[in-house]
Protein backbone atom coordinates (compact mmCIF):
# COMPACT_ATOMS: atom_id res chain seq x y z
CA UNK A 1 0.00 0.00 0.00
CA UNK A 2 1.56 3.33 -1.23
CA UNK A 3 -0.31 6.58 -0.24
CA UNK A 4 0.21 8.76 -3.86
CA UNK A 5 0.98 12.49 -4.16
CA UNK A 6 -2.57 13.04 -5.28
CA UNK A 7 -4.17 11.22 -2.04
CA UNK A 8 -1.58 13.14 -0.28
CA UNK A 9 -2.60 16.50 -1.27
CA UNK A 10 -6.26 15.65 -0.93
CA UNK A 11 -5.96 13.95 2.25
CA UNK A 12 -4.69 18.04 3.60
CA UNK A 13 -8.54 19.11 2.58
CA UNK A 14 -10.16 16.87 5.78
CA UNK A 15 -9.36 17.08 8.77
CA UNK A 16 -11.57 14.20 9.41
CA UNK A 17 -13.66 12.03 7.34
CA UNK A 18 -16.62 10.14 8.58
CA UNK A 19 -18.00 6.66 6.86
CA UNK A 20 -21.15 4.99 8.07
CA UNK A 21 -22.44 1.23 7.46
CA UNK A 22 -18.54 0.25 7.16
CA UNK A 23 -19.37 -2.94 7.63
CA UNK A 24 -20.03 -2.72 4.09
CA UNK A 25 -17.22 -1.25 2.17
CA UNK A 26 -14.74 -3.29 0.19
CA UNK A 27 -10.98 -3.68 -0.15
CA UNK A 28 -10.57 -1.10 -2.93
CA UNK A 29 -12.80 1.53 -0.82
CA UNK A 30 -10.83 0.70 2.27
CA UNK A 31 -7.77 1.84 0.67
CA UNK A 32 -9.14 4.96 -1.05
CA UNK A 33 -10.32 5.82 2.57
CA UNK A 34 -7.47 5.12 4.22
CA UNK A 35 -5.14 7.14 1.93
CA UNK A 36 -7.15 10.18 2.34
CA UNK A 37 -6.52 9.57 6.34
CA UNK A 38 -3.99 12.41 8.37
CA UNK A 39 -1.77 10.68 9.89
CA UNK A 40 0.67 12.04 13.74
CA UNK A 41 4.16 12.51 14.06
CA UNK A 42 3.92 8.98 14.63
CA UNK A 43 2.91 7.68 11.23
CA UNK A 44 -0.63 6.75 12.87
CA UNK A 45 -4.02 7.45 10.77
CA UNK A 46 -5.78 9.86 13.30
CA UNK A 47 -9.15 11.39 11.60
CA UNK A 48 -11.09 8.41 10.20
CA UNK A 49 -14.12 7.89 12.27
CA UNK A 50 -15.87 4.73 11.28
CA UNK A 51 -19.41 2.78 12.06
CA UNK A 52 -20.39 -0.45 11.57
CA UNK A 53 -23.24 -3.00 12.35
CA UNK A 54 -21.79 -6.49 11.20
CA UNK A 55 -25.15 -8.03 11.68
CA UNK A 56 -25.95 -5.51 8.62
CA UNK A 57 -23.83 -6.75 6.58
CA UNK A 58 -26.03 -7.09 2.99
CA UNK A 59 -23.57 -6.24 0.37
CA UNK A 60 -21.38 -9.34 0.22
CA UNK A 61 -22.71 -9.92 -3.65
CA UNK A 62 -21.25 -6.19 -4.63
CA UNK A 63 -17.59 -7.12 -2.81
CA UNK A 64 -18.23 -5.97 0.67
CA UNK A 65 -16.26 -7.43 3.08
CA UNK A 66 -17.24 -7.45 6.68
CA UNK A 67 -13.75 -8.89 7.45
CA UNK A 68 -12.35 -5.43 7.17
CA UNK A 69 -14.51 -3.67 9.58
CA UNK A 70 -14.11 -6.99 11.69
CA UNK A 71 -10.49 -6.51 11.89
CA UNK A 72 -10.36 -2.78 12.80
CA UNK A 73 -12.69 -3.62 15.46
CA UNK A 74 -10.48 -6.63 16.96
CA UNK A 75 -7.37 -4.66 16.63
CA UNK A 76 -8.52 -1.21 17.82
CA UNK A 77 -8.96 -0.92 21.73
CA UNK A 78 -11.27 0.53 24.12
CA UNK A 79 -11.99 4.41 24.74
CA UNK A 80 -10.32 4.42 27.92
CA UNK A 81 -7.44 2.01 27.08
CA UNK A 82 -4.12 3.63 26.04
CA UNK A 83 -3.86 3.59 22.22
CA UNK A 84 -4.26 6.08 18.99
CA UNK A 85 -6.77 3.35 17.89
CA UNK A 86 -9.79 3.08 20.09
CA UNK A 87 -13.15 1.91 19.09
CA UNK A 88 -16.56 2.35 21.30
CA UNK A 89 -19.86 0.06 21.33
CA UNK A 90 -22.59 1.93 20.93
CA UNK A 91 -24.96 -1.24 21.98
CA UNK A 92 -27.74 0.61 23.47
CA UNK A 93 -30.71 0.54 21.57
CA UNK A 94 -33.72 3.32 22.33
CA UNK A 95 -35.91 1.59 19.91
CA UNK A 96 -37.01 -1.84 20.15
CA UNK A 97 -38.66 -3.69 22.95
CA UNK A 98 -36.59 -5.66 24.91
CA UNK A 99 -38.53 -8.66 23.78
CA UNK A 100 -37.08 -7.94 20.26
CA UNK A 101 -33.41 -7.33 21.63
CA UNK A 102 -33.58 -10.78 23.50
CA UNK A 103 -34.63 -12.57 20.54
CA UNK A 104 -32.03 -10.63 18.40
CA UNK A 105 -28.85 -11.26 20.34
CA UNK A 106 -29.97 -14.25 20.80
CA UNK A 107 -30.25 -14.82 16.98
CA UNK A 108 -27.45 -13.53 16.15
CA UNK A 109 -25.03 -15.64 18.81
CA UNK A 110 -26.16 -18.49 16.67
CA UNK A 111 -25.68 -16.93 13.37
CA UNK A 112 -22.23 -15.86 14.10
CA UNK A 113 -21.02 -18.04 16.50
CA UNK A 114 -17.34 -16.65 17.18
CA UNK A 115 -17.76 -13.05 15.48
CA UNK A 116 -20.60 -12.35 17.35
CA UNK A 117 -18.60 -10.90 20.66
CA UNK A 118 -19.59 -9.23 23.87
CA UNK A 119 -19.46 -6.06 22.97
CA UNK A 120 -21.92 -6.73 19.55
CA UNK A 121 -24.59 -7.07 21.77
CA UNK A 122 -27.50 -4.90 21.71
CA UNK A 123 -28.34 -3.39 25.46
CA UNK A 124 -31.96 -2.60 26.17
CA UNK A 125 -32.18 0.74 26.80
CA UNK A 126 -35.95 1.94 26.10
CA UNK A 127 -37.83 3.61 28.79
CA UNK A 128 -41.85 2.24 28.04
CA UNK A 129 -44.59 2.48 30.29
CA UNK A 130 -45.99 -0.53 29.79
CA UNK A 131 -43.59 -3.76 28.80
CA UNK A 132 -44.09 -4.91 25.15
CA UNK A 133 -45.29 -8.38 26.45
CA UNK A 134 -45.67 -10.37 22.56
CA UNK A 135 -42.94 -12.80 21.91
CA UNK A 136 -41.26 -12.76 19.17
CA UNK A 137 -41.67 -15.46 16.63
CA UNK A 138 -39.65 -16.99 13.98
CA UNK A 139 -42.41 -18.36 11.82
CA UNK A 140 -41.10 -21.12 9.35
CA UNK A 141 -43.71 -22.71 6.54
CA UNK A 142 -43.05 -25.96 4.18
CA UNK A 143 -44.72 -25.57 0.92
CA UNK A 144 -46.27 -28.18 -0.53
CA UNK A 145 -47.84 -27.81 -4.07
CA UNK A 146 -50.44 -30.44 -4.13
CA UNK A 147 -51.60 -29.71 -0.46
CA UNK A 148 -51.73 -25.85 -1.89
CA UNK A 149 -55.11 -25.86 -3.19
CA UNK A 150 -53.71 -23.34 -6.52
CA UNK A 151 -52.36 -21.14 -4.01
CA UNK A 152 -48.68 -20.03 -4.43
CA UNK A 153 -46.29 -20.27 -1.77
CA UNK A 154 -46.29 -16.43 -1.30
CA UNK A 155 -50.66 -16.37 -0.69
CA UNK A 156 -50.06 -19.15 1.56
CA UNK A 157 -47.16 -16.92 3.18
CA UNK A 158 -49.46 -14.10 3.28
CA UNK A 159 -51.99 -16.18 4.62
CA UNK A 160 -50.18 -17.24 8.01
CA UNK A 161 -48.97 -13.39 8.35
CA UNK A 162 -52.41 -12.36 8.14
CA UNK A 163 -53.90 -14.66 10.47
CA UNK A 164 -50.79 -13.76 12.88
CA UNK A 165 -51.90 -10.38 12.59
CA UNK A 166 -55.62 -10.74 13.35
CA UNK A 167 -54.42 -12.96 16.53
CA UNK A 168 -52.49 -10.44 17.40
CA UNK A 169 -54.55 -7.22 16.97
CA UNK A 170 -57.59 -9.65 18.75
CA UNK A 171 -55.39 -10.47 21.90
CA UNK A 172 -56.66 -8.55 25.05
CA UNK A 173 -53.43 -10.06 26.58
CA UNK A 174 -51.01 -8.31 24.11
CA UNK A 175 -50.76 -4.70 25.23
CA UNK A 176 -48.50 -1.87 23.59
CA UNK A 177 -46.30 0.89 25.27
CA UNK A 178 -48.92 2.75 26.22
CA UNK A 179 -50.83 -0.07 27.71
CA UNK A 180 -53.70 -0.43 24.91
CA UNK A 181 -54.25 -3.14 22.70
CA UNK A 182 -52.65 -3.31 19.34
CA UNK A 183 -54.88 -1.90 16.49
CA UNK A 184 -54.02 -2.41 12.76
CA UNK A 185 -52.17 0.78 12.18
CA UNK A 186 -49.64 -0.25 14.71
CA UNK A 187 -48.69 -3.44 12.11
CA UNK A 188 -45.94 -2.65 9.54
CA UNK A 189 -45.13 -5.66 7.36
CA UNK A 190 -41.67 -5.89 5.70
CA UNK A 191 -41.36 -8.32 2.51
CA UNK A 192 -38.19 -8.89 -0.06
CA UNK A 193 -37.79 -7.36 -2.90
CA UNK A 194 -40.13 -8.74 -6.10
CA UNK A 195 -37.08 -7.35 -8.27
CA UNK A 196 -33.93 -7.08 -8.65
Amino acid sequence: FRVTALAKKLRGQFREIYIDEYQDVNPTQDMIFKALTREDENGEENSRFMVGDLKQSIYRFRGASPDIFMNYRDNFCDVDDAGSKKRIFMSDNFRCSENVISFTNFLFRRLMEGYYLEGDELIYSRQEKNKVNPACELCFFEYDKQEAQGLGAEELEAGIIAEKIKHLVNNPEYKNTDGNMYTYKDIAVLSRSKTA
